[in-house]
């Protein structure tokens, strides 16, 4: 079920507001009450992962940091709104004071950090609920390490050894993939060869979940980027996010991008120059040799500005027997010398006239590829 943009971002404020308070008195179900599914599931980055109860994450909340950590203060947050699946990408750089319930101890720690969350579909009357929560940060963050060093023993207990990684990463050399990775992306749009210049990025084989996609996929990863140099490779000649904020899971070796956005839609065409702000983020999961088996990407599908930058060209692009595909709000139009409209119900392929008055004018994103009267997804 969709989200509209202010929803989405009003949605995870009210949601970071009611978690900081938590902290002061350890009651992040109270807090909480109403933002979360009575079932859910969860992956963090310090191990803790599963699914079932609320009450089963609350309890382990309540005897972890809710119980160890007295202040959380989120600055800097970026929200990302996915606004057709409803899934929140909550940035921000943050401090927390650790300090165990000891009225002595003042430990605060800086570690940028990332919630995903996925909504329901919530009800007439009810709102949306998190259903799945993901979260992101630097478990090895020394400063974790001094403060419980330091409060462990006057709470009588010793203080806890890391366990394995079972992927490790620095925080620098995830650090420096995400620049050299989205430096790779960007430059990309130039020729539009992404399958050149990301592939000392992206693994042969990766699954990958976008928000132009209704679901996700996995294969080669020619079967993402190959379809890509058709839809966003062809429509935008430019990528441009100046200032991301950067997370790095060193346990797991995921690394997420997010941040402001200006990409300029021109469709290869010279007289066109659209430039068009939508924010954005990634999600890398590396493995051994450092290349991304799973690549995740969100961003609002339904922003406006987007919608008529892709409109405007698209209609021009189409005289000229453009062979690409974008998503409209409710179907699937095929800009090809035939005009012909795809529209997805379910398994079921419906053709329409192209001249049908029920094609919309809207163009949205890119879905798929109409080749020889079959859809190549």
């Amino acid at each position: 079920m969709p989200i509209t943009h202010a929803k989405g971002v009003a949605y995870a404020n009210k949601l970071m507001a009611a978690f900081a308070a938590g902290f002061a008195k350890n009651n992040h179900a109270e807090t909480t009450a109403g933002f979360f599914a009575d079932e859910l599931a969860w992956d963090w980055s310090d191990g803790t992962t599963g699914e079932g109860k609320l009450s089963e994450i609350m309890g382990i909340m309540a005897k972890s940091w809710g119980a160890m950590v007295d202040s959380f203060h989120p600055l800097n947050t970026t929200t990302i709104v996915d606004t057709d699946r409803s899934i929140l990408f909550i940035s921000c750089d943050l401090i927390i004071n650790i300090t165990g319930g000891l009225a002595d101890e003042n430990n605060p720690v800086h570690n940028a950090v990332v919630f995903v969350v996925h909504l329901d579909g919530g009800g007439f009357f009810t709102k949306k609920k998190i259903v799945k929560w993901e979260g992101y940060w630097d478990q090895k963050n020394p400063g974790f390490g001094d403060a419980f060093g330091r409060i462990m023993p006057k709470l009588g207990m010793d203080a806890p050894v890391p366990p394995a990684s079972p992927m490790p990463i620095t925080a620098e050399a995830g650090e420096a993939y995400a620049a050299a990775a989205m430096a790779a992306f960007a430059a990309g749009f130039k020729n539009n060869n992404h399958l050149e210049t990301m592939a000392p990025y992206i693994a042969d084989k990766v699954a990958w979940n976008w928000t132009d996609r209704r679901s996700s996929g996995e294969g080669a990863k020619e079967d993402v980027l190959g379809p890509f140099a058709e839809s966003w490779g062809l429509m935008v000649d430019s990528f441009l996010l100046p200032n991301p904020i950067v997370v790095v899971d060193t346990d797991h070796s995921v690394i997420t991008v997010a941040g402001e956005l200006v990409i300029n839609v021109t469709g290869g065409l010279a007289t066109e120059n659209n430039a068009v702000h939508n924010d954005i983020a990634m999600v890398f999961t590396l493995d051994k040799s450092k290349k991304a088996t799973k690549w995740d990407i969100f961003w609002d599908n339904n922003n406006p500005e987007m919608n008529a930058a892709l409109a405007k060209v698209s209609a021009k692009l189409g005289a000229a027997n453009c062979r690409c595909m974008f998503r409209t709000s409710f179907a699937y139009v095929s800009l090809v010398p035939l005009g012909t409209l795809i529209r997805y119900r379910s398994s079921s392929v419906d053709r329409l006239s192209a001249n049908s008055s029920s094609v919309p004018n809207t163009v949205l994103m890119w879905f798929g590829i109409v080749l020889s009267g079959r859809i190549v997804r």
